[in-house]
């Protein structure tokens, strides 16, 4: 199995009254989205040849993907929110190392060579409990969607979608195996939310 939710989810249902949804309901793919799913299969397995990892396709768009992360046709849990704020205002707090934080209740500081994370980038976070931890970047869709790997193990994804102007969907999907973790990344939607509504409404009419 191969990393491509977050177009493609399996869960169970649910939500809370606060602008925010746990969603773990059923998503199944659209006509063209398996068309997509069908090419996406062909071109990764032709440009695989024992590589660690390969760029392939997906919706029009250019993802590097590593071989060696099997994990997400499986169940996710999902954290979404609508944020009145421009989407790439969202995107840029998602990518930007130095600001991760301010919004993640996890992290406490975090060592990368790219400021602003891409396909491939790779480093380590300090957590709360006092030690660092590497990471890399395993999944990369620009202004859409990454994921990353922690030691090792597939993490969060983190998706943001345009809905209007000036209003986007942010969506952090956890592991199925990771499911208590769904509760922090509550918290930290809830704070990129905060944060990026704050800056739109700090910027000249």
């Amino acid at each position: 199995m191969f990393r491509l939710s977050p177009w493609l989810r399996i869960g169970l249902a649910g939500g809370i009254d606060d602008g925010l949804t746990t969603d773990y309901g059923e998503f199944l793919p659209t006509v063209q989205e398996k068309i997509d799913l069908a090419g996406f299969f062909r071109e990764f397995l032709d440009a695989q040849e024992g590589k660690q990892a390969v760029e392939v396709s997906w919706q029009g768009r250019r993802t590097t993907v590593r071989n060696e992360i099997r994990a997400t046709l499986l169940p996710q849990f999902r954290a979404t929110r609508i944020v009145n704020a421009h989407h790439a205002a969202v995107w840029d707090l998602l990518t930007d190392t130095s600001r991760w934080h301010e919004w993640g209740p996890s992290v406490r500081a975090v060592k990368c060579g790219d400021r602003r994370i891409q396909a491939g980038s790779s480093g380590r976070v300090l957590t709360l409990a006092g030690f660092w931890v590497p990471f890399e970047v395993t999944a990369y869709v620009p202004e859409r969607y990454w994921s990353w790997s922690i030691h090792g193990i597939p993490a969060t994804g983190h998706e943001v979608l345009p809905v209007g102007k000036h209003v986007c969907r942010l969506t952090l999907l956890v592991p199925f195996f990771a499911a208590p973790y769904v509760a922090v990344c509550r918290i930290a939607v809830n704070r990129i939310a905060r944060i990026a509504e704050d800056q739109t409404r700090c910027e000249p009419a």
